[in-house]
């Protein structure tokens, strides 16, 4: 018999990605529950399925790629961090709504909005969208 991977839980899954994926980081700040994950999975869906076909999508995974590790620990850092993540979290789920009504436009504006605004004060200038 197999053992379980530990690493595949949600938990786990979460607390990996904290570290350089500031959505991930916002999952894992208000409780990583069925709920978050459920959340977390649906944006990594989208972003995998749906922003690679996309020009504005593309631009966005590239930035966001570069640009979340260094906005993660910027966060991290900040005296006001459970307020970011919190409202950060809230955006997820603004986002996710989106995907599940199909507002597919509407749900990569939220993403783009957000990591814009958030470059702007946690991240790096040269890495702006």
């Amino acid at each position: 018999m197999q053992s379980l991977n530990n690493n595949t839980t949600p938990k786990n899954t979460i607390e990996r990605m904290a570290k350089e994926c500031y959505l991930a980081a916002a999952c894992k700040h208000v409780g990583v529950s069925a709920q978050t994950y459920e959340d977390f999975n649906v944006l990594r869906q989208f972003q995998t399925e749906y922003l690679p076909q996309d020009r504005i999508g593309v631009l966005y995974l590239r930035t966001y790629q570069q640009a979340a590790p260094q906005i993660v620990e910027n966060i991290d850092a900040h005296t006001s961090r459970d307020a970011i993540y919190t409202f950060i979290y809230q955006v997820v789920r603004q986002c996710v709504d989106a995907i599940k009504k199909g507002a597919i436009d509407a749900a990569l504006r939220v993403l783009v909005n957000m990591m814009h605004n958030i470059q702007l004060r946690y991240g790096l200038a040269e890495n702006l969208i």
